[in-house]
């Protein structure tokens, strides 16, 4: 499986992750700097948690906060190419 959903106009990442030992070492900025380069016409938005919306405004998204099924804050996540 994936790590993201595709259809004609929107990319949905399911998941993205890099184990703990090689992060910091730019792999998880690799994948979505290749994700961003294959789907350049296409939005793409992705659900995280607190711990990982860091990453993604470093990617370039932006985000809206709500609140998750559980009481905890959720980050919607958006990307669109601005070329």
């Amino acid at each position: 499986m994936r790590g993201f959903f595709k259809s004609p106009e929107i990319i949905i990442i399911c998941y993205i992750s890099v184990a703990p030992n090689w992060q910091r070492q730019g792999i998880g900025t690799f994948l979505m700097n290749k994700l961003k380069a294959c789907f350049k016409k296409h939005l793409i938005q992705a659900e995280t948690d607190k711990e990982a919306v860091g990453f993604y405004i470093k990617s370039g998204f932006r985000y809206d906060v709500f609140q998750g099924s559980y009481g905890n804050l959720r980050y919607h996540c958006l990307f669109h190419n601005q070329d």
